[in-house]
């Protein structure tokens, strides 16, 4: 199939939000229950990868529409590449449980290669995109013992699909980001969990007053 056809396919389901949920929940199900191809070689992920002859499509993001559009594409006939800062998907209508320990944060994400084994993932920032020369400019830290680096490189693209989401709004009301806990990402819900066992345990100390 091809890629925009896909993509028109996701785009008209139009499933409500309990549908949307359940239907990832049985997706997930599913997966677990499908024996899993032989996966790519991971020491092959580079920018600098042999060419396949095949179309280059280069997705932007690890989200809802990026994960949802790995999953279904035929990734044998493109040489796909994905590009994020977070190799893995996550389901977050479950972050509220991982906040409170009623599920595990490994419980509610899938790592991007497990989603489709045919895929290049590159674990960087896109920064900006050359239309004209179809290319995107990526960011990556790399990181060796106590030392980091930035590097630098392009990925050349013949479709791109950018799917990164969008950040947090506090629709401009002062102390909002300074003085809230998010709910977006598995790091969030690590910090909420945190803190309200560490509310729970301040509660607890002797010289602490009803108030």
């Amino acid at each position: 199939e091809d890629v925009g056809t896909i993509y028109a396919d996701l785009s008209n389901r139009q499933l409500s939000y309990p549908a949307l949920v359940m239907d990832r929940l049985l997706d997930g199900l599913e997966d677990s229950l499908t024996p899993k191809p032989k996966r790519a070689n991971i020491g092959a992920h580079s920018p600098a990868r042999k060419d396949t002859g095949k179309a280059k499509v280069v997705i932007l993001g690890s989200g809802w529409g990026a994960h949802a559009l790995i999953k279904t594409m035929d990734a044998t006939k493109y040489d796909v590449c994905v590009i994020s800062p977070r190799n893995f998907f996550v389901f977050t209508p479950m972050l509220a449980g991982a906040a409170t320990g009623t599920v595990e944060c490994r419980s509610i994400t899938e790592p991007i290669r497990e989603a489709n084994p045919f895929v290049n993932y590159l674990e960087a920032t896109a920064t900006g995109v050359d239309v004209k020369g179809k290319s995107v400019q990526c960011q990556s830290v790399i990181c060796d013992g106590a030392e980091c680096s930035i590097q630098d490189f392009q990925v050349p693209y013949d479709k791109l699909i950018v799917s990164v989401g969008a950040s947090v709004n506090t629709f401009g009301i002062p102390g909002v980001k300074e003085n809230c806990y998010f709910l977006k990402q598995v790091g969030d819900a690590s910090s909420l969990r945190q803190a309200i066992g560490n509310t729970f345990e301040r509660a607890n100390l002797p010289d602490m007053s009803p108030e």
